[in-house]
Parts: C-alpha cells; sequence; structure tokens
C-alpha cells in the first residue's frame, strides 16, 4: 500500500488530478507455480492477443484481470 501511495503523490505532483488504483491479490495452495510459470502465462496471453489484434481491436477492454485470469488456469 504504501508503494501505491508513493506513485499517487508523484502524479499528483506532476500535475494529474484524479488517480484511481485497483488492486487484487490472490494465492492459492492447490498447485505448484512459480513466479516464473505465472510471468510466463501472462507473456503466453499477452502474445496472443497480439496474434489475435484483441487489444488493438479494444475485444478486452473493460473485461478487467478476471478475464484474464481465468484465461490463466
Amino acid at each position: 500500500m504504501t508503494l501505491i501511495g508513493q506513485a499517487h503523490t508523484m502524479l499528483h505532483e506532476k500535475g494529474i488530478v484524479r488517480i484511481q488504483t485497483d488492486i487484487r491479490v490472490g494465492s492459492r495452495t492447490d498447485k505448484v507455480q512459480t513466479m516464473q510459470d505465472k510471468v510466463s502465462a501472462v507473456e503466453r496471453l499477452l502474445a496472443a492477443d497480439h496474434q489475435y489484434g484483441v487489444a488493438a481491436q479494444g475485444g478486452d477492454e473493460g473485461l478487467g484481470a478476471e478475464h484474464h485470469a481465468e484465461r490463466l488456469s
């Protein structure tokens, strides 16, 4: 939380009037998964989105992390 507060302060000092930060933290104990596994999964999702033009077309806009988290399983 301190880091988020510091980021907000820095942006406000640069003239940004309104900032919103949403954070969702989860953990699981039902499978072994390293941080590199998580990074690799996100990289695969980004590559697939880029390959199919999802981001460029706005196809995932507004769906948020929950949508992507389902695709990571």
